[in-house]
């Protein structure tokens, strides 16, 4: 008769256990900011190789294929990761673990049709309001704990005067950061200018398309970097899209927590008539003859098997209610303000920069 595990040793097994799997997540995940960063710099290259009219090259197949490694293999972690979060009990998940938990689980109740799944449904609702409940406590707690640490009105004030003096000692160092920071900023976009001119043919598309990119990375938690390459990629395929179609494409992918990019790659290999990656954003096909039906939120559409068909139906999709302003609702939270300002600084180090320019041209052997 085997040995009968007291309480105690039941629980340290556990926590062994969670530890474990706390390790292994964290592990998977900083090796997928790894992966993303080089499947990132490769993207770059490819995207400066087609606005040098490169794209038939090996060396853009070469990376093409580099980048797609890359980007299986961070699904392939991803989903590992999803996997083992799952098994972990809810009071031992993080709050950013929690928060995504919660995404996921509104997701899936979101596609549960109640009268048809009432169990699923019952059973999904019940998880997600306990993750709810979870991320209430870890709110209070947190309250709890800045109330112990708060500081009294003079000692703010000394941490005040503190302050301005370490600025005055570091201002000059400051202003040299600026001067970098805006040589560099305004390096970027004049990469991004001239691939835009080279792509569109004028100077004068270029800049009317770079106004409405500025403006849509302002109202999205996309940065300016990534719509721009979007939109290249898009452009090189035949698709000159809208400013609605834009917005279409970065409120599908953010309903889902995903990228634009991601999204974009997504469309364009559903376009070559590839559906794996759509399965990231919920979206089936099935292909039949000239057609293919797809299925996105339970509800099934055939689409005949050409470019125009196939793309005017996946850019439809982000009109759906409750697909329809999730940009703007992420750009309420922390994460969009956060790339909003990021945005905003780089307009200013751009404006900055656009100023210095002749500066820094007479001499540029100051910045190499």
């Amino acid at each position: 008769m085997g040995k009968h595990l007291s309480e105690d040793e039941i629980k340290y097994i556990i926590s062994a256990e969670t530890a474990e799997a706390q390790q292994n997540i964290h592990k998977l995940t900083q090796e997928n900011k790894s992966l993303a960063k080089e499947e990132r710099a490769r993207k770059n290259q490819m995207v400066e190789l087609e606005a040098q009219g490169k794209k038939n090259t090996q060396e853009y197949k070469n990376l093409a294929a580099s980048a797609k490694e890359y980007s299986n293999k961070i699904s392939q972690n991803q989903k590992e990761i999803s996997k083992l979060t799952s098994k972990l009990d809810v009071n031992a998940l993080s709050m950013a673990q929690l928060k995504k938990r919660a995404k996921e689980l509104q997701s899936q109740l979101d596609n549960t049709a109640k009268a048809i799944n009432p169990k699923e449904y019952a059973k999904t609702a019940a998880e997600l309001e306990k993750v709810k409940s979870r991320m209430g406590d870890l709110r209070t707690n947190g309250k709890e704990v800045n109330k112990e640490f708060d500081l009294s009105a003079s000692m703010l004030s000394k941490l005040k005067a503190a302050a301005v003096a370490f600025i005055s000692v570091k201002l000059v160092e400051y202003l040299g950061v600026i001067g970098m920071k805006s040589y560099e900023t305004r390096k970027e976009f004049s990469k991004y200018e001239a691939m835009l001119t080279h792509t569109l043919g004028s100077q004068e598309k270029a800049n009317t398309a770079m106004k409405m990119l500025q403006q849509i990375a302002k109202d999205s938690p996309g940065a300016l970097s990534e719509w721009t390459e979007g939109f290249i990629k898009l452009i090189n395929r035949g698709i000159n899209p809208t400013k609605g179609q834009l917005i279409n494409i970065g409120d599908i992918a953010s309903n889902l927590g995903k990228s634009t990019d991601r999204f974009i790659e997504a469309l364009l290999d559903g376009i070559a008539g590839e559906n794996e990656r759509l399965k990231e954003f919920g979206i089936t096909a099935k292909k039949s003859g000239d057609t293919t039906q797809y299925t996105f939120k339970g509800v099934t559409t055939e689409v005949q098997n050409t470019d125009a068909a196939i793309t005017k139906y996946l850019l439809s999709l982000g009109n759906l209610e409750g697909v329809q302003g999730s940009m703007a609702v992420q750009m309420n939270k922390l994460e969009g303000m956060e790339s909003n300002f990021g945005d905003t600084m780089d307009g200013l180090f751009n404006k900055i920069g656009k100023r210095l320019e002749p500066f820094f041209q007479k001499c540029s052997f100051l910045f190499f």
